[in-house]
């Protein structure tokens, strides 16, 4: 179920960011980031087994251009990991299920928290928005069923 006030709350933040200056979006960007790989180290047991094998530590990935530092991920990589990627944080069967299309081959599903979800609707209804669409405007989506549909 959407939490709207949260939805909101991150379609506002989008959309005051939108208005930054390059050189804050940039220090948000690196900011958020460093945020993103300490979790991903501290919480995400995949993520820290990564690292380590590799020998990095969060604090060497400061800017967009240090991801380089880190390897490319495939999509059988996931799909054999995939309870491993999930936070220590989240009990799995608190988590929603999406799925992917499967248009080059198998599907590959994957865990998002009630709040990922929330974000995930508001970035969409952003783009629209942004385009000219208001909130209470009537509009259809022409796509598969499960695009945008949860998996049982």
């Amino acid at each position: 179920m959407t939490n709207y006030f949260r939805a909101f709350y991150y379609l506002y933040s989008m959309t005051k960011r939108a208005y930054w200056n390059r050189d804050r979006l940039i220090e948000y960007q690196h900011k958020r980031l460093r945020k993103i790989i300490k979790y991903a180290y501290d919480y995400v047991p995949f993520y820290h087994k990564k690292f380590r094998k590799l020998g990095i530590k969060p604090t060497e990935i400061k800017t967009k251009e240090d991801l380089n530092k880190l390897p490319i991920i495939q999509r059988n990589e996931i799909r054999k990991n995939l309870r491993e990627m999930i936070s220590k944080k989240f009990n799995i069967e608190d988590l929603r299920t999406l799925s992917t299309s499967g248009s080059t081959g198998t599907p590959l599903f994957l865990y998002v928290s009630g709040a990922e979800s929330d974000f995930r609707k508001a970035k969409h209804i952003r783009a629209n928005i942004s385009c000219g669409q208001k909130p209470r405007d009537r509009w259809v989506n022409i796509t598969a069923p499960h695009h945008f549909g949860e998996v049982a």
